[in-house]
């Protein structure tokens, strides 16, 4: 027990050098800040704000709330990724620094579609809910040849939403989630001493599964200038990647949170909306 809890410390420790990158205000951890282009624009708020159907991505019950129609974006991220060593640990004689900036752009599509039934509505919204990637020429991990890992994740969100009456709905989505990742440059960690299963460490190409979860939420107006919302998302239990099951624990779980989410939207004059949410993600 003591063993493999050492292997998957040191390992841990090779991980985060690969995967290091600078701090960035434009994720939250692997989730982005915000599901759909305008949502972005306010800081990632959108639980109590029906702005579009991309709206139904953060709520399943804003889909009541916004016209029949639908809604496509185009995002081009370029993220700042870099790991830096103290040298005088390692016995350099100063502290040495690594471009994670192999791939600097990268371009995620969403889309979302809204459609009144007789006593429902209808909706779908596809997006990117997560991802990372660090791309290095020179090797931090004191080994040979590039480093690095992608990931990839890909929700797709039909929905179901109840109007109660002209102010409150409540609604359902099911999450269907499809996710793919791979590593290089860990070769240096790929045996006994460092991980339980060698030889699905690194340098294994991309591996994928896919799981599916649900969210539920309501999103209801108190008054014609303020409105609420409360979104749960459940935890996705997704396929193990077996190709890195001595680098993920469990032998290659890596599964989505669960999310529970709450926000408020207030048009606190004609040309003025206030909006914020909270979320806690598990």
């Amino acid at each position: 027990m003591h063993a493999s809890i050492l292997r998957r410390s040191l390992l841990s420790t090779a991980i985060l050098l690969s995967l290091t990158a600078a701090p960035s205000f434009a994720t939250n951890g692997l989730a982005p800040i915000g599901l759909g282009m305008e949502h972005r624009s306010l800081g990632g708020a959108g639980t109590g704000y029906a702005a579009n159907t991309s709206s139904i991505a953060s709520n399943p019950a804003a889909t009541s709330f916004v016209a029949d129609g639908y809604d496509v974006g185009l995002e081009i991220f370029q993220p700042k990724r870099s790991a830096s060593f103290n040298g005088k640990a390692f016995g350099m004689p100063a502290d040495v620094n690594y471009d994670g900036n192999g791939k600097q752009n990268f371009f995620i599509p969403e889309g979302s579609y809204k459609r009144s039934l007789n006593q429902f509505d209808f909706g779908v919204a596809v997006y990117g809910n997560g991802g990372m990637n660090t791309s290095y020429k020179q090797n931090p991990n004191f080994g040979v040849g590039k480093a690095g890992v992608d990931y990839q994740q890909l929700f797709v969100a039909p929905t179901l939403s109840y109007p109660l009456n002209d102010q409150h709905a409540i609604g359902i989505s099911a999450n269907l989630v499809y996710h793919k990742f791979k590593a290089e440059g860990l070769q240096n960690f790929d045996n006994a001493q460092f991980s339980a299963n060698p030889g699905h460490v690194t340098n294994n190409g991309y591996d994928s599964s896919t799981g599916m979860g649900v969210s539920i939420g309501w999103q209801g107006k108190l008054a014609p200038s303020l409105s609420l919302g409360v979104a749960y998302r459940s935890k996705v239990s997704m396929g193990k990647l077996d190709q890195y099951s001595g680098l993920f624990a469990n032998a290659g779980e890596f599964d989505v949170p669960a999310a529970l989410s709450a926000g408020f939207a207030w048009q606190a004059a004609p040309n003025t909306l206030i909006v914020g949410d909270v979320q806690r993600i598990n």
